[in-house]
Order: C-alpha cells, then structure tokens, then sequence
C-alpha cells in the first residue's frame, strides 16, 4: 500500500544517516545505489528491496511495518563517551 512505502522509505532515510549514506547503504544491502534511491519513488519498492532492507537493519518487515514510535541509540563511534 502507499502508506507501507512511505514508512519503508522513511525508515530508508533513517538508516542511510545511520549506514553513513545511500551507497553504504546500498553496499550492506547487496543492490545498486539507484535502486535503493528509486525505491517506491522512480521504481516500485518490491518485497526482494524491503526484504534486504530488514535483514540489513537487523529487523523484519513487519516491524518495520508495525505503527509506534520507536528510540533507536545513535551508533556510538570509538572514543564516544
């Protein structure tokens, strides 16, 4: 449906600031930087992209899908108190 795209791309978004952009990204996902950017955009998000997204992220579709608000730690880097 629109509304599970736009939360897919949403939580897209998140993850590229998190991966440190679209290629790392793209990179973790094991799929071209144009079609991760594309997703539900230019291109039809299908369930092979989304799959990939949630096994990337450590999640599943569903609670990728799921409504709620959710705090998620920012990455800590080495010396990061």
């Amino acid at each position: 449906s629109p509304a599970d795209v736009a939360k897919l791309r949403l939580a897209m978004a998140n993850a590229r600031a998190r991966f440190g952009g679209w290629q790392r990204l793209a990179d973790a996902m094991g799929v071209h930087v144009d079609t991760l950017r594309g997703a539900g955009r230019y291109h039809t998000l299908t369930a092979g992209v989304a799959y990939r997204f949630a096994r990337a992220t450590g999640t599943t579709i569903e609670a990728l899908l799921a409504a709620g608000l959710r705090v998620v730690e920012p990455p800590r880097g080495e010396g990061a108190a």
